[in-house]
C-alpha cells in the first residue's frame, strides 16, 4: 500500500535549467535586436547530449551538473546546485583578420553577455518564489577548451561556465493527527497525592 498519497511536486532542481534557458533565449534574442548583431544570437538547447555541428554554432547548451545538499531537516532540505552552460561560437576569416581570432572574440562576447544577463538583480531568484526557492546563484567558473580546429579559413571554438544555484525545496508535511481523549496522572513525590487529567473521547 502506497504510504504518499499525493502527486509529488516538481523538486527546484528540475525546473532550474529550464529557467536558464528561457531567461537566455529572451534576453539574446532582444540583444540581437539592439545590437543588429545577428552572429551572436545562438541556438539555445536544454540539456543536448547529440554533438553539436558546426551548422548549429553559435549555440548554447544547458546541462545539470551535480548538487550539493549542505542541509536536509525534517521541513527542509537546501543545497548548492550546478549548470553547466557551454557556449559554442565559429567565424571565418575576413580582411585579414583570422577566423580563430574571430570566433574567439565572439565567444567571449557570448560568455560576456551570459554573465551579464544572469548576474543581473532582476534574474536573482530565476522567477520562483520566496521564501521556499532560490536563495542565491552565481557564476562559479569558466573555462575555455583547447581549439583542436587547424583549418585557417574556419574555425570554432567552446567554452563553459558553472552557474551554480542555491535551492530550498519544503517536502510535504505529514498531517497530525487529532487526540480523541486523554487521561493523565501525576504524583507528587513519594505521598501517594496527586492530579489525574481525563477527557472521554467523543463519539
Amino acid at each position: 500500500m502506497a504510504l504518499l498519497n499525493y502527486i509529488i511536486p516538481d523538486q527546484g532542481f528540475e525546473v532550474v535549467g529550464g529557467l536558464i534557458v528561457s531567461i537566455l533565449r529572451t534576453e539574446f534574442a532582444n540583444q540581437e535586436v539592439l545590437s543588429a548583431d545577428s552572429n551572436i544570437n545562438p541556438e539555445v538547447f536544454l540539456e543536448r547530449f547529440v554533438s553539436i555541428g558546426k551548422e548549429k554554432i553559435p549555440a548554447i547548451n544547458v546541462t545539470t551538473s551535480r548538487g550539493n545538499i549542505t542541509t536536509n531537516t525534517t521541513v527542509s532540505r537546501n543545497g548548492d546546485y550546478n549548470w553547466f552552460i557551454d557556449v559554442y561560437a565559429k567565424a571565418k576569416s575576413s580582411d585579414g583578420v583570422r577566423a580563430d581570432e574571430l570566433a574567439s572574440k565572439r565567444l567571449k562576447k557570448m560568455i560576456g553577455r551570459i554573465m551579464v544577463i544572469l548576474e543581473d538583480p532582476q534574474y536573482r531568484v530565476l522567477g520562483i518564489e520566496q521564501p521556499a526557492g532560490i536563495g542565491r546563484t552565481f557564476i562559479a567558473d569558466i573555462a575555455i577548451a583547447d581549439p583542436t580546429e587547424v583549418d585557417e579559413a574556419t574555425s570554432s571554438i567552446m567554452g563553459r561556465l558553472t552557474f551554480t544555484v542555491n535551492i530550498t525545496d519544503v517536502p510535504q508535511l505529514l498531517g497530525a493527527n487529532a487526540i480523541n481523549g486523554y487521561q493523565t496522572e501525576s504524583q507528587i513525590d513519594d505521598t501517594g497525592k496527586g492530579h489525574e487529567f481525563t477527557e472521554e473521547p467523543t463519539v
